[in-house]
């Protein structure tokens, strides 16, 4: 792997040098859409260690844009900080629950305030309510390729939301984050490229997405996509945010050596334009700066008061027969 990584990066590259922290933008041509850059390694030197491999993203922070067309034509398309998340943890059919939709809900209702919509509550009425007043959209879910066309598909409650069926949406959140599987995956079109979830929420007009390449990792999506909101929320621009949840992995101690691997961190790619982002905090900062004023005042208050008794005590006491003190 290591070696036909880094052969990969040589050829793509050939011989391009990128200056390190510099942004970069990749416009994927043909088969080069299914590469997710960042998990690329940038020198043939091998080490033990994967999380001390040479991997790009330690060096640049990548976006992707279907076209340049698409990426100067599209901008933020709402003025609202409204968040909408739809999770969809327990499954139906065979399918395997997602226990880790759970913890990414918890982890990002504890940065972001907004609509956090569960189950049988994730629907049909509730995506459309979602496109009309979300600047941010989240899902996370199961999604797949269906059928013999490989449609790409996510699953709903008691429903299934097709990619053809996204072309009559006539309103798009800012920024649609898909936590889920395959969802920048598709059929490979001539002369259009994949044909992905993550691109029919480009072609509504969504300035942005978050999606994945290839089957998400429960577990190693939660705490990216927490740390993906935390960094938003630290007012980074929504690429730099996810640049630097993924930095983040490879910065965490790891129980297996393993999940340094770009399996684990790599598949989610920002596809669109990089753009500042605010959303309500779940911090109500005022009602804090509040308490703590007002605790501030309160002590100065005691501390003022004990000084006035003190100087009480210590004043002298004069009466006619004589000096004396009290």
């Amino acid at each position: 792997f290591y070696l036909a990584s880094n052969q990969i990066y040589k050829t793509i590259l050939n011989g391009i040098e990128l200056k390190k922290n510099e942004s970069v933008i990749i416009v994927p041509d043909d088969v080069l859409g299914f590469i997710s850059f960042d998990g690329l390694i940038t020198d043939n030197n091998y080490k033990p260690n994967i999380a001390s491999w040479s991997f790009l993203i330690k060096n640049n922070s990548l976006t992707y844009a279907f076209s340049l067309k698409t990426l100067i034509a599209h901008e933020t398309k709402s003025k609202s900080k409204n968040f909408t998340g739809l999770f969809i943890a327990h499954q139906k059919n065979g399918l395997k629950p997602l226990q880790a939709v759970k913890d990414e809900a918890e982890a990002i209702e504890k940065i972001i305030k907004g609509d956090f919509l569960f189950d049988e509550k994730v629907n049909t009425a509730s995506i459309n309510k979602a496109f009309e007043d979300s600047q941010v959209l989240h899902i996370g879910t199961h999604a797949y390729l269906s059928g013999k066309n490989q449609e790409p598909t996510l699953d709903l409650d008691k429903e299934k939301l097709f990619l053809f069926e996204l072309s009559a949406k006539k309103q798009a959140p800012s920024l649609v984050v898909l936590s889920a599987c395959r969802t920048a995956d598709g059929l490979l079109a001539n002369g259009e490229g994949i044909i992905s979830l993550s691109r029919g929420f480009n072609a509504i007009g969504t300035p942005a997405t978050i999606a994945g390449l290839w089957n998400v990792n429960d577990v190693a999506a939660s705490v990216i996509i927490g740390d993906f909101y935390k960094h938003l929320g630290n007012h980074k621009s929504s690429g730099k945010a996810l640049h630097q949840a993924k930095v983040d992995w490879l910065n965490k101690p790891q129980n297996n050596n393993a999940f340094y691997l770009p399996y684990y961190w790599d598949n989610l790619i920002y596809m669109g334009t990089d753009q500042h982002i605010e959303l309500a905090s779940a911090t109500n900062w005022l009602t804090i700066w509040s308490i703590g004023a007002g605790l501030v005042l309160l002590l100065l208050i005691v501390v003022l008061r004990r000084r006035i008794i003190k100087g009480i005590k210590k004043k002298p006491c004069h009466s006619d027969s004589g000096g004396f003190y009290q």
